[in-house]
């Protein structure tokens, strides 16, 4: 009774819920284009900084072949730069456009037998005609999926709807005649695409003057997750439709500019908004006056809407929403940074050998350690990626959960007692027992890389971006925060201040999760009911994709990408120095402690996304239209949780982060201690180990941080990714090497280092030529590995060598 009284206490602190409006989302004004240039009906793209207009009509009513380019130099402000006229009448067309152009079809209104491209460089206007359609179309609508142009028209001939498509990086392959439209004829709609879907909305029928409110989609490829494509119904507009057009505000948002509501149908409306991930629709802003468009072009952070006839064209501005932390957020948030320095200081006091700094001597709490490794694993990534990706998806992500519990006997039984029976600090000291001293430095040196210039600065830079994009916390404070005070606590108090704060943070993590999932689900008005009928609808409880399409998440790719990642562990220093730090008497309780929280956070996050897709079907109006979805999380905290639980759940965020900072940080001082300066000099007393671990671990800590505030700076995020992506190129091949030491006998050195390297080729083979889904990356780079490793030491010569406690075939005693 008293901690209930106590939660009702904090929640009693947040005065409720807090949510911006959506009507200060848009920031209405005008831009100016010249009189010249003005045509009623005028379509636009923006390409190259320059924004295109083409068509409409002429003073004397007549279509106009007339297209400009126009620059603006001072905001607001365009001027005219080129202009040209085509052979044929442009008139009122259907458009879309994207980088390398504005692309037109049904020219003043005609049967289309193609469409025709506008482009703009180096100051001349290029008119170019594509290849020709399979049949003429009357064309309804186009619109972009990525590069695939698609057109959705009416055979004028059958009088049915048809779907063309073509790969405008691939025009050679020429159009595709998609799937049938298997619904009433359409001959009237908006068509626009977001997220890989195609989108038919407000549909009206031949014959049927009424206005439509009954909305299609189309993908040519199913949404990750999922074995949807082809047509489904979406949700039907809230009212009828009518003339309206519509632009992108975010990357699961489409605005509605122009509609129409009952029988009056003015031009002075409401603008629309559609979340494609929810299929929902909310009523955001009303027009500052009386206007119409045609086409909408998005210019940075702003859209454009040309065709209304006038000098004066509408621009709205967009402005995300941004939920500010009340003051007792700010407090918990203390509250939990103060815990943090407390416990590095308790454990400042004991650092007194080397081996206590990097592994706490080996006598660490068995259950501690399994916590702190579930910790590590878990890191702010995953808190808001897995729940993003499952919000978007359904429980596909969950079924490698069966992999646990058969997987733990392997680790309990075999790989984790066949490590720590060697009594070593580096994992990487196995290699060069069962293969050769360079393997062990080179593994090493790839660990040090990825976590150093890699994992470090990301792991604190991407959750700092997006609670910055949702709260606006400034992303310099957050990196710094979580940077200094990780560092601190990690340098003085060694190894085990990182295992006792990771207990802390992952207990955390999982309180903070529990708690959205229970404030997802209750802010439904239907609550559990509700939360269960709106999943079955959207096929959110789907568990698992089978059949044997490779470019599918397919369960059984899905559980063998966990195998690997499980496997992984044993070549992953972070990891694996939980095991080390265990008593070999404890190791098994140690792993089935580990698996129950793996288990745990698994099923938590997978359904913290689901109860946040419910909750946000249930409250649209609660979505930022500007958001992406990696930002849902973040998002859900700022706009539904109580003052007070919204900073508990940010310092989750933190601790998710902080655990796998703290532990990247340590580990690396203790492989350039074990690996490098142990092997460099000799005869190292362990108070200048200790002093190398302390100062690697302050240099490491202060170099991620600074790393960090560069990339948030600089904006350069992509690049580090990529080096992550040539990171996990390599370490493939170093777990591979791991498989091929411990479960076979006849492997030797060379032939280790051939598989590592065939495992590389292979892999940029598999992910550039194939259409291999990419759960099967790193299990594929393993297996290759193994299997060419395998099969060259066969034939490779190499020194026979004792491997009594390096295989399992040959445990220690």
């Amino acid at each position: 009774m008293k901690y209930k009284l106590i939660f009702l206490f904090v929640l009693s602190l947040g005065q409720g819920l807090c949510h911006a409006e959506l009507k200060d989302a848009f920031n209405w004004s005008s831009a100016q284009i010249p009189d010249a240039v003005v045509k009623t009906g005028q379509v636009g793209a923006y390409t190259n900084e320059t924004l295109l207009l083409a068509g409409g009509f002429e003073n004397d009513g007549n279509p106009s072949a007339s297209i400009y380019a126009l620059v603006s130099e001072t905001p607001g402000q365009y001027k005219l730069v080129s202009e040209s006229e085509t052979d044929h009448p442009i008139g009122l067309c259907k458009s879309t456009y994207r980088e390398d152009g504005l692309y037109l079809a049904g020219l003043a209104g005609e049967v289309s037998r193609t469409v025709f491209r506008i482009t703009y460089t180096e100051g001349t206007i290029g008119w170019e005609e594509l290849t020709a359609f399979p049949k003429p179309v009357a064309v309804i609508g186009m619109d972009f999926i990525e590069s695939l142009l698609c057109v959705f028209g009416m055979d004028p001939e059958t009088g049915l709807n048809v779907l063309y498509t073509l790969d405008i990086d691939s025009p050679g392959l020429g159009w595709v005649t998609e799937e049938d439209f298997q619904w009433p004829v359409v001959n009237d709609a908006v068509v626009k695409s977001n997220y890989g879907m195609l989108h038919i909305f407000g549909a009206s029928r031949t014959g049927d003057n009424s206005l439509g409110r009954t909305c299609y989609g189309w993908r040519k490829l199913p949404v990750d997750g999922t074995v949807q494509k082809g047509w489904i119904k979406l949700a039907s507009l809230p009212d009828d439709f009518k003339a309206a057009t519509t632009f992108t505000t975010g990357q699961s948002h489409i605005g509605f500019f122009g509609v129409g509501f009952g029988d009056t149908l003015s031009k002075r409306t409401s603008l629309l908004i559609y979340h494609t991930v929810t299929d929902t629709w909310v009523e955001a802003d009303q027009y500052p006056e009386s206007i119409s468009a045609v086409t909408a072009v998005r210019i940075d952070n702003s859209c454009l809407f040309t065709g209304n006839g006038q000098s004066k064209v509408p621009l709205v501005g967009f402005a995300p929403t941004v939920s500010k932390l009340k003051f007792i957020d700010y407090v918990v948030m203390a509250i939990y940074f103060l815990l943090l320095a407390a416990i590095g200081y308790h454990f400042a006091r004991r650092q007194k050998s080397s081996r206590t700094f990097a592994i706490g001597g080996g006598k660490v709490a068995w259950w501690a350690a399994a916590i702190s490794m579930f910790a590590t694993g878990a890191s702010a990534i995953s808190f808001m990626a897995i729940p993003s990706l499952v919000f978007r998806t359904n429980l596909i992500w969950l079924f490698p959960i069966v992999v646990f519990v058969p997987f733990y006997f392997v680790q309990a039984y075999l790989l984790f007692p066949l490590l720590r029976k060697l009594d070593i600090i580096s994992t990487y000291e196995y290699l060069e027992r069962r293969f050769h001293p360079s393997l062990r430095l080179l593994a090493s040196l790839q660990c040090i890389a990825f976590q150093t210039f890699g994992r470090i600065s990301v792991v604190i830079l991407l959750p700092a971006l997006a609670i910055s994009a949702t709260t606006g916390l400034d992303v310099f404070v957050s990196v710094l925060l979580m940077g200094l005070i990780t560092t601190l606590y990690t340098t003085f108090g060694g190894f085990e201040a990182v295992v006792w704060t990771d207990v802390l943070q992952g207990l955390l993590m999982i309180g903070g999760i529990g708690l959205m999932i229970w404030f997802g689900i209750s802010g439904m008005p239907g609550g559990i009911s509700e939360f269960v009928q709106v999943g079955q609808q959207y096929n959110k409880f789907d568990f698992y994709i089978g059949g044997w399409n490779i470019t599918l998440a397919l369960g059984i790719f899905l559980v063998i990408r966990q195998l690997a990642e499980s496997f992984a562990a044993t070549a992953d220093q972070p990891m694996i120095q939980r095991v080390f730090s265990t008593p070999l008497t404890k190791v098994r309780k140690f792993a089935a402690m580990f698996a129950f929280f793996a288990i745990l956070i698994a099923v938590f996050v997978q359904f913290m996304g689901l109860s946040m897709f419910g909750f946000f079907h249930a409250n649209p109006e609660k979505l930022d239209p500007f958001m992406t979805n990696d930002q849902i999380v973040p998002l859900f905290v700022t706009q539904t949780l109580p003052a007070g639980i919204s900073g508990l759940i940010i310092a989750a965020l933190f601790a998710a982060s902080m655990s796998t900072l703290s532990s990247s940080v340590n580990s690396v001082s203790t492989l350039l201690s074990e690996d490098f300066y142990c092997k460099i000099k000799k005869n190292v007393t362990d108070r200048e180990k200790l002093v190398v671990l302390k100062i690697s671990s302050l240099v490491i800590g202060l170099f991620g941080t600074g790393t960090a505030l560069f990339m948030a700076s600089l904006n350069i995020k992509s690049m580090f990714q990529l080096w992550i992506e040539i990171s996990a190129l390599i370490g493939g091949g170093f777990v591979g090497m791991y498989f091929l030491g411990m479960f076979t006998n006849r492997a030797n050195s060379p032939g280790a280092v051939v598989g590592a390297i065939s495992s590389i080729f292979a892999l940029i083979w598999i992910k550039n030529y194939t259409d291999v889904h990419w759960s099967l990356y790193q299990a594929l780079a393993i297996v290759s590995c193994v299997v060419v490793g395998y099969l060259f030491s066969l034939f490779l010569p190499h020194k026979e060598r004792d491997l009594t406690g390096l295989t399992v075939f040959k445990p220690a005693k």
